[in-house]
């Protein structure tokens, strides 16, 4: 669904904007469609606009500078949040991942946390659901110890807590110490021996600990 909001007019809502309502629809279930008295219509969520502590939009209703501002943040949210569902049909993003290519787009920072808060408080757009993705996708390519697993999905934007949390579930199901093994059988079969083998897994995020007591015991 388009609007009539450009994402480029981010910095367009003047201090001289004012704005009268000439007739409002729904367009969908909790999207309403405004047309102004003067330029083209547009949509929005009102949930977002009660947010801003701005009065809903109905026919003949008068908007001042403020309330006028807050209306096109409203509309731009809406977009933003379209864009950030064409983002997700592809795959899971995170939130910070979603913020950045929002802000790319040139999205103000209060249209971004709309959009993507709405997204959130229905499950679209979850970082634990990220996390739990990614590690299965990542543990089932590369053999990876937590460290760097860990630092894999911070650098993503998903908290320590909802990171270390979600790699301890996985290791639930698939051990570290089996991690470790498939690791060692991997770079084994690339020819690592010795300190270089160790110095690769070191690299990959296991601890010296675990590895010394795996390859003291023959990697059994």
């Amino acid at each position: 669904m388009d609007s009539a909001v450009p994402a480029e007019d981010s910095s367009s809502a003047s201090a001289n904007t004012v704005l009268t309502i000439l007739h409002t629809e729904w367009a969908s279930p909790g999207i309403l469609k405004i047309s102004p008295e003067e330029g083209p219509s547009f949509f929005l969520r009102p949930s977002v606009l009660q947010d801003l502590q701005v009065p809903l939009p109905e026919p003949g209703l008068c908007y001042d500078d403020d309330e006028a501002c807050a209306l096109i943040t409203a509309s731009r949210a809406f977009l933003a949040e379209q864009q950030a569902l064409r983002y997700l049909a592809s795959r899971e993003h995170t939130r910070s991942q979603l913020s950045m290519k929002l802000y790319r787009k040139g999205f103000r920072e209060d249209e971004i946390n709309a959009a993507l808060g709405y997204l959130e408080s229905l499950r679209l757009l979850d970082d634990r659901r990220f996390a739990e993705v990614w590690l299965r996708t990542r543990l089932s390519r590369r053999g990876e110890g937590p460290a760097v697993l860990l630092a894999g999905l911070m650098s993503r934007g998903v908290s320590r807590d909802v990171a270390l949390e979600t790699i301890r579930l996985q290791l639930e199901v698939t051990s570290e110490d089996e991690l470790l093994s498939r690791a060692i059988e991997k770079l084994q079969r690339g020819g690592k021996t010795g300190m270089s083998l160790i110095q690769a897994l070191l690299r990959r995020g296991f601890s010296s600990d675990s590895i010394r007591k795996k390859l003291k015991s023959g990697n059994q």
